[in-house]
C-alpha cells in the first residue's frame, strides 16, 4: 500500500449507556476528549488515556441499539492498556465490585524473558477490559 496508517485512531465500543459508560472509564484515568449528542442518530464520546482513545457510541433508536447490543459479531474482544500496578488495581476493581472475568491475577510469557501478568474485568456494555504489566 502507498497510504500505511500510522497509527491507532480509536476503538469503536457500542454502549447501552453513554453516561454509565463515561463514568466507568473515568474510574480508570480515561477524560471525554469530545462528546456529541443526537450526531446522525447516535450519542457519541470520545474517551481517552494515555495513547489510547475509545469511542463508545449509543444508537438513539432503541431498535438499533437493541440489535447493536445483541449482534454476535464485530464487537472487539477486548481492550488491553498497560499499567504501572496491577496488584493495586486488583484490589480496587475487586473493592468496587467489578466483575473480575479472569481466573484472578494471570500470567503468559508471550514477552519472555519479562513475564505479562494481567486480568480481566467486564465494562457497562459487556466489553472486557484488560489490564496489564510486564515484569523481569
Amino acid at each position: 500500500m502507498k497510504y500505511n496508517p500510522t497509527g491507532l485512531a480509536h476503538i469503536g465500543v457500542p454502549c447501552a449507556d453513554i453516561h454509565k459508560t463515561i463514568d466507568f472509564y473515568k474510574e480508570f484515568g480515561f477524560e471525554v476528549t469530545a462528546i456529541a449528542e443526537n450526531l446522525n442518530g447516535f450519542d457519541v464520546v470520545m474517551l481517552q488515556n494515555g495513547t489510547c482513545t475509545i469511542e463508545a457510541y449509543h444508537p438513539l433508536d432503541e431498535e438499533i441499539n437493541a440489535k447493536n447490543m445483541a449482534r454476535a459479531d464485530g464487537h472487539v474482544d477486548h481492550i488491553a492498556m498497560w499499567v504501572d500496578n496491577l496488584d493495586d488495581l486488583y484490589q480496587e476493581c475487586q473493592d468496587k465490585g467489578y466483575e473480575i472475568v479472569s481466573d484472578g491475577i494471570e500470567h503468559l510469557d508471550v514477552f519472555a524473558p519479562k513475564t505479562c501478568r494481567y486480568f480481566f474485568i467486564t465494562g457497562p456494555s459487556q466489553e472486557r477490559l484488560e489490564f496489564a504489566q510486564l515484569s523481569d
